[in-house]
């Protein structure tokens, strides 16, 4: 890792005994606080890193410090914690400095950011960090393409031990995609049938306001007759379209907040309840409406009232 961090190449390099999301940790089935048996937390991660870990995942630090080198060495393990864990043991009480019941011993010198170990749409689950400078997994923060990167890893590999291999490269991004593939194809499904619902639903109102007006083509020749202006016109065609179109738009709302507990499976970070996405939907929605009465309209106000009232 010093000989990796050393060329430029590499902005930063640490271990891990297993990356988040390709692997999941081995657990506690309960943890208890030292002298307080009440506090406990179940299915506990366990994570075992070198100290660069942190850096070079952008994991961030809330309170106390990093691990270092030398804690590898004491025998009262100094370990760290994260978020959710320190939310589910204290609360809002400071845990810096208490003592869990692991093992030979450990105590808390500093909580960390929540990581979502299980997967991109799962809760952060609670974690704990020990020190080590042994793992499986070498992570790599580069400041090149990952191909160089790569190639720097084995050539450094080699020189170190010609009988040492690396078994297995991959890039988070790629970790991250192929566990969220099933997902986005569902996603994209949904997407594609929303458009082409939405292109269907241009036309169709195109269609019915094109027709409506050409229905009513003799009474707007009436109306601009006996004075009516042409955005006078334009207002009453638009007008019914859009009130439809605002009628439609409440029931489809409605709708979507009905089934709002079906989508929520296929989110994560957001809300099904997002007045910005209810808000941007709407407006989408009735900005192709008003868009799909708008050209039918146009056309009649622009017919000459002569013309208009000899139509059959």
């Amino acid at each position: 890792m010093a000989r990796l961090a050393a060329t430029p190449e590499v902005a930063s390099a640490g271990m891990i005994n297993m990356v988040p999301i390709r692997t999941w940790g081995s657990n506690y089935t309960r943890i208890n606080v030292t002298g307080e048996p009440e506090r406990e937390a179940s299915f506990v991660e366990v994570r075992r890193v070198t100290p660069e870990y942190f850096a070079t995942m952008g994991i961030p630090l809330r309170r106390g410090r990093m691990l270092t080198p030398r804690d590898t060495a004491q025998l009262d393990r100094p370990i760290l914690i994260n978020t959710e864990l320190a939310r589910q043991l204290f609360g809002d009480e400071e845990p810096v400095g208490r003592r869990l019941d692991i093992d030979r011993g450990t105590h808390i010198v500093g909580v960390v950011g929540d990581v979502r170990v299980a997967g991109p749409d799962a809760r952060p689950r609670p974690t704990f960090y020990l020190v080590t400078n042994v793992a499986n997994d070498l992570v790599i923060r580069a400041r090149t393409n990952t191909t160089a990167v790569v190639e720097l890893v084995r050539r450094e590999t080699q020189a170190l031990d010609p009988n040492v291999s690396v078994l297995r490269v991959e890039s988070m991004d790629d970790i991250v995609s192929r566990y969220l593939g099933n997902r986005r194809f569902q996603v994209t499904l949904i997407s594609i049938f929303a458009v082409v619902a939405l292109t269907l639903g241009a036309v169709g109102i195109y269609g019915v306001v094109a027709y409506a007006v050409q229905r009513q083509t003799r009474e707007i020749g009436v109306r601009m007759a006996l004075g009516a202006r042409r955005q006078d016109v334009l207002r009453l065609i638009v007008g019914r379209g859009g009130r439809m179109a605002l009628l439609g738009i409440g029931i489809g709302l409605a709708g979507a907040y009905w089934l709002r507990r079906y989508i929520d499976s296929l989110l994560f970070d957001v809300s099904t309840l997002d007045p910005m996405v209810y808000v941007g939907t709407a407006s989408l929605l009735l900005g192709v409406a008003v868009a799909a009465c708008w050209i039918p309209a146009h056309r009649a106000a622009a017919v000459h009232p002569s013309q208009a009232l000899l139509y059959e």
